[in-house]
């Protein structure tokens, strides 16, 4: 299978399901108001933290090495292009195509692509290692030309943000 039919197949098969979690957060939103998008974020922080913490202890790895095997080198095989440069405790990633972001995109569900997908980033950091700190200033998903996500041992949780919603 080429990059390009993996990368149809990896949108088509989450557009469905997507476009219907994102339809069901716009009626949520247009009923309750725009906390259902905190509401959200929220609710996902603590699933995928949690998620992570149990995949940080399973594979017994921690830190940018263990972020790498255990996330990103998983990724190559879904369809994303991206670079990194590892420089003693830190790494860096610079991603130039994320089905993810360009199936919701696509279906013009950014808002909800972001919260349900991209915010879950700082959350997978925190939970796989607490002393493993996560920033990004942009995102496919928002329109940006790149992804840049960046990660550093031993700085931990006190100068992490939530989101960059």
């Amino acid at each position: 299978m080429t990059f390009d039919e993996k990368c149809s197949l990896i949108e088509r098969v989450r557009g469905r399901e997507f476009a219907a979690r994102a339809a069901e957060l716009s009626a949520l939103e247009a009923k309750f108001g725009t906390g259902v998008g905190k509401t959200v974020l929220r609710a996902r922080s603590a699933l995928v933290q949690r998620e992570w913490q149990e995949i940080s202890k399973r594979t017994d790895q921690r830190g940018v090495q263990g972020i790498l095997d255990t996330f990103w080198k998983g990724l190559e095989d879904s369809g994303y292009r991206f670079s990194y440069q590892r420089s003693g405790k830190s790494l860096s990633f610079t991603v130039t195509y994320c089905p993810v972001a360009a199936m919701a995109l696509k279906l013009g569900c950014a808002k909800w692509g972001f919260a349900c997908y991209c915010a879950d980033d700082y959350n997978v950091a925190k939970g796989f290692d607490p002393n493993l700190d996560f920033t990004r200033s942009k995102t496919l998903m928002q329109g940006h030309d790149c992804c840049d996500h960046r990660y550093v041992e031993g700085e931990g949780p006190d100068s992490r943000g939530d989101s960059d919603e």
